[in-house]
Parts: C-alpha cells; structure tokens; sequence
C-alpha cells in the first residue's frame, strides 16, 4: 500500500464520524446530481421518439381574464388550421381532439384516452405500424387505429386488424372497425393516447 493511502486510511479510521459524515456528504451529492441530470434528460427528451419532430409545432391557445393568471392550453378554435393555411398555402397540419372513451366489451366496459384526429396525422406523427397502412389507417370514418397494448386488451394476438369495436363517447355509442396497429408512444409524449380515430367535421 502506497503512502499517501496509508495515510487516507489511517486519518479514516481515528476519525471515523468525520470520515462517514464525509464520504456520506459526498454520496449524497452525487445521487442528487445524477437524479436531476436523469430528471433534465427525460423532460428535454419529450416526443424526441417522433421522425422530424423537430418541424412539428404544437398551437396552444391563452386565455385572458381580468384578476386571472395567464395560462396556456393545448386548444384552439376549430377553424384555426384553415385560417392559417390561407396565409401559409403550403402548411401541413392536423386536428387533435383528445376525449376519454369507453370501451365495451362484454357485460364490462374499459376507459381509454381517444384521440379524433384528421386523416392526415400519421403523414406527420410517423408512428410505426405493426399492422395496417398509415396511408389508408383513418381514411373510413368508421376506422381506428389502436396502440399495441390497447390491442392486445381486446383481442388475441394478430386478430385486431380488421375487428370491430364498439366505443361509448359522451353518452353516445360508436361502432369501429380496427384499420391499424401502432407501437405504443413513450411515457415522455405530449400527446398521450391509446387510440385514435378519424376527426369527422
């Protein structure tokens, strides 16, 4: 053992509450830095899963109101998307319409996050398919598009595609024919859904 070892052990080992409030102090600040570097990574990694995302925008919305902070919401008129492509004839963009839904199935019926979107989503969501065509996924209005684990849920494995399902949506009962199967989104996503379907107005 070298010297200056020699000595680091024998300075720990006669001042021991010193050495441990020491190496503690130490640990301790470590696992604060690498939690927080973990914390920073994950939410400077948001949608980064998505092919170009880097050329999406996300349109929000501020309300103000008197004695009222300001507060942004992911929500816009409806014919805001027209409006802009009027000034930008070349724009691509689709509608989001975010809603809870129930899913009956037998006698019982499971939540799920819905997503009513235009047919053209998946031209800029590049989502991968496991099993349907994104060019054709949201072309019926009756179509639905399910990610993997929503799938597998409610049918067996490699029967989803082309299924029926039947969706109860603000009170109202919607029957959908199954057009496409996605891998599911990360936790890290601003757009957080189960399944989606065509946005019909």
């Amino acid at each position: 053992m070298s010297s200056a070892w020699l000595t680091l052990y024998r300075s720990l080992t006669r001042h021991r509450l010193y050495a441990i409030l020491n190496i503690g102090g130490l640990a301790l600040g470590i696992a604060v830095f690498l939690v927080l570097l973990l914390f920073v990574r994950f939410e400077r990694s948001y949608d980064r899963w998505l092919p170009g995302v880097e050329r999406l925008y996300l349109v929000e919305q501020t309300f103000h109101f008197a004695n009222v902070p300001e507060t942004p919401v992911v929500a816009t008129m409806a014919a805001l998307l027209e409006q802009l492509r009027e000034e930008e004839p070349g724009l691509r963009g689709t509608r989001i319409w975010s809603m809870g839904a129930n899913v009956r199935h037998g006698a019982g019926a499971t939540a799920e996050k819905l997503a009513l979107v235009d047919p053209s989503f998946f031209a800029l969501f590049r989502y991968r398919f496991l099993a349907g065509d994104p060019r054709s996924a949201l072309a019926d209005p009756d179509g639905i598009v399910l990610g993997r684990a929503a799938a597998e849920r409610y049918f067996a494995p490699g029967r989803a595609l082309g299924s029926t399902m039947t969706l109860v949506i603000d009170g109202k009962t919607y029957s959908y024919r199954v057009t496409g199967v996605v891998a599911d989104a990360p936790v890290n996503t601003s757009i957080a859904m189960t399944m989606m379907a065509p946005l019909v107005a």
